[in-house]
């Protein structure tokens, strides 16, 4: 990290206040100990007659070049010429570097769920830029745009927070410099900010249960369906997590006397990247269990065979419209031109906005209403922070107007 040593109440912006380097090394690195001091003393690391560093970019430059030297050994260098270039060759691409990224640094075991697919995006949309677009606002504006176009705003921001870090990563690689294109208080704030997120507050409203059991049940897919429906209300396992789940990873034990299934959710196939067992006593969950004991995969096919993400999202829009909460028709439209073409389109006519995704948060504010503590939703839903459970729970109206008249009856006000 960079900082000032002026004792400056506020961020300091007076350029004669020289700036500090101090990096923190991990364990089982060379030269792993602490390296700290002045900008002054790293003076033989910068071009010939350069400037010491007098904003936070040059600064963090130079960091980028300490932690390399540091790494290196400690190996001293004679100093880089202003005049000579450093690398004669072709400027080094975003797709050279995001492959390196990939594999150095982005490691499957380690990563989350969406972070190796985003570094793939950036290769597909910009591998031919030269990573010094990495800085550049209206690049990083562009391409932020076309990830909004086809996802949320939640998804916006890890597509901007995974941009600042692999920019960060090419700093310390290849020695990039320039300023982040994003928003920073004191230093860029003309950046981009992040994006609003909406939260969805979704919730079955009455009668949709009956509704989606019902048509879960007219499904011709052997109630696989439906048991997927009941795992995620009753158990809040994640899509992923539940259709990779095998056979081996359900166990049966009797606590207390009554016969507890449970579901051992393994690292790889979480998205925080961390193993839990969750514990079912839905009646209703338990017996579809109990029938798929022996399939290889238990929310499979039902031969046991695993499910394409594409079918499953396929049943649960057959689902959606037979329960009536999505309606849609196939419509002729004319295509004008030297050629007057027909096409079928399909158009919505009613559309509940209830996603799958909709059902876990449902079943989390379910355990809330009925006053499971918090820690044991987090425990359940396998959420790293206590923030992010807090999201998902979406108290009823009627339950919020219950307990003010509870609160109003007990003051007499």
């Amino acid at each position: 990290m960079v900082l000032k040593r002026c004792g400056c109440k506020q961020p300091c912006r007076i350029a004669e206040h020289s700036w500090h380097i101090r990096l923190n090394l991990r364990r089982g690195v060379a030269g792993a100990k602490e390296e700290a001091g002045a900008v002054s003393k790293y003076a033989f690391l910068l071009p010939t007659n350069a400037p010491l560093p007098t904003t936070k970019a040059e600064a963090l430059d130079l960091e980028a070049r300490v932690r390399t030297w540091v790494l290196s050994g400690r190996l001293i260098t004679p100093p880089i010429s202003a005049a000579e270039p450093v690398e004669t060759s072709a400027p080094i691409t975003i797709a050279t570097a995001g492959k390196a990224y990939l594999d150095h640094y982005v490691l499957p075991e380690l990563a989350g769920v969406s972070e190796p697919g985003i570094v793939r995006r950036f290769i597909r949309q910009l591998g031919s830029h030269p990573i010094a677009d990495l800085t550049d606002r209206k690049v990083a504006r562009a391409y932020l745009q076309s990830v909004q176009a086809t996802s949320s705003g939640t998804n916006v921001n890890r597509h901007r927070s995974r941009w600042s870090h692999f920019l960060n990563w090419c700093r310390t690689e290849y020695g990039l410099t320039g300023e982040s294109p994003f928003y920073q208080r004191s230093m860029r704030p003309q950046g981009l900010k992040r994006h609003l997120e909406n939260r969805r507050e979704r919730r079955l409203r009455e009668g949709e249960e009956a509704a989606l059991i019902q048509a879960c049940k007219m499904l011709d897919d052997g109630g696989m369906l439906l048991g997927r429906y009941y795992c995620a209300v009753d158990a809040l396992l994640r899509r992923g997590e539940m259709l990779a789940l095998q056979n081996a990873q359900l166990r049966i034990e009797r606590v207390k006397g009554a016969p507890t299934y449970f579901l051992a959710i393994t690292a790889p196939t979480a998205k925080s990247r961390k193993a839990r067992e969750v514990p079912v006593q839905s009646a209703r969950l338990m017996q579809f269990l109990n029938e798929r004991r022996f399939a290889r995969y238990i929310f499979g096919q039902l031969d046991g065979s695993p499910i394409s993400v594409s079918q499953f999202r396929t049943d649960w829009e057959k689902v959606l419209l037979a329960s009536g909460l999505y309606a849609g028709e196939y419509r002729n439209t004319v295509v004008s031109g030297r050629k007057r073409e027909k096409h079928r389109d399909w158009f919505l006519t009613k559309d509940s906005d209830l996603n799958w995704h909709d059902l876990r948060h449902e079943g989390a504010s379910r355990m809330h209403d009925q006053g499971v503590p918090l820690r044991e939703i987090q425990k359940l839903l396998g959420h790293s922070s206590l923030a992010t459970t807090e999201r998902y729970l979406n108290p009823k109206d009627t339950g919020i107007v219950e307990s003010l008249r509870r609160v109003a009856r007990e003051l007499g006000i």
